[in-house]
């Protein structure tokens, strides 16, 4: 018996995603529930316990956030290429572990579910994950790039921006893009099944209108484009991605949504 299960899911989204390199830039992000359940014919060690473990091919930079709920008492374990051990488990009675990881190895990486020596029952892992080039914009991001950018993090209800929280809630959240320079205030939103996050800036109606027509030149025809005066409106026909791009009171707002499953 095979005791790894490798995430076949993430590596077949990676390489899916790298189809689409006009709508995302090769920006890198995903949402995965795993889930699985401890048996008497599950690998047992003394010492350790019974256990499930799944293998994953990470690079240094990536990160990381586990959310692990489980019908018994759990522990996460993480070991790192070089076999280095990182453990977590409940801080309180409830079933429940959060853990977040920046990525300091590139290789495969090992996360141990265990229970003790007579737990059975299911348990679910949600794992989501930012690319190490998806976590900082560059210093000369144009309104295509941080459109790319923007609707990577959309795949994932941009929960890096959200407190790094995997859970999707709702609420709103101030957020700081770091080294680019046409907006000044980003506030993601989720609202029921939508999450967006809105950009504001200064700027006047040409800029609006080159932006526009910038963001138009780098997404793909899989895209319709509505527009007027002042708001052009993408959205995508075979998804639920839109990007909004709006000029009022010398104000130029992007807006990115997308739909949570």
């Amino acid at each position: 018996m095979n005791r790894f299960k490798i995430l076949y899911g993430l590596f077949i989204v990676m390489i899916s995603s790298s189809l689409l390199l006009a709508q995302t830039g090769n920006f890198d992000t995903h949402i995965i529930d795993l889930k699985g359940e401890l048996s008497s014919d599950d690998a047992y060690q003394d010492n350790f316990g019974r256990f499930d473990a799944y293998q994953l091919n990470l690079q240094e930079g990536d990160f990381i956030k586990l959310k692990l709920t489980a019908e018994f008492f759990p522990l996460i374990t993480i070991v790192s290429p070089s076999g280095k051990h990182e453990i977590a488990f409940p801080d309180n009675q409830n079933p429940e572990v959060d853990l977040g990881k920046e990525i300091k190895e590139t290789g495969k990486w090992y996360i141990y579910i265990a229970g003790d020596s007579t737990d059975v029952g299911k348990h679910e892992l949600k794992l989501c994950y930012v690319a190490e080039n998806t976590r900082m914009l560059s210093p000369d991001a144009d309104i295509c790039k941080i459109a790319q950018f923007l609707l990577a993090h959309s795949n994932t209800a941009f929960f890096y921006y959200r407190e790094k929280e995997c859970n999707i809630k709702n609420g709103s959240w101030d957020v700081t893009l770091p080294n680019q320079n046409l907006f000044d205030n980003a506030e993601v939103k989720i609202k029921g099944n939508l999450a967006s996050i809105v950009l504001e800036g200064n700027g006047n109606k040409n800029k609006f209108g080159e932006m526009s027509y910038k963001i138009s030149e780098c997404l793909s025809d899989d895209w319709i484009e509505k527009g007027t005066d002042n708001q052009t409106t993408f959205k995508e026909s075979s998804g639920a991605k839109k990007i909004k791009i709006k000029y009022e009171d010398s104000k130029i707002m992007l807006t990115v949504s997308n739909s949570i499953e």
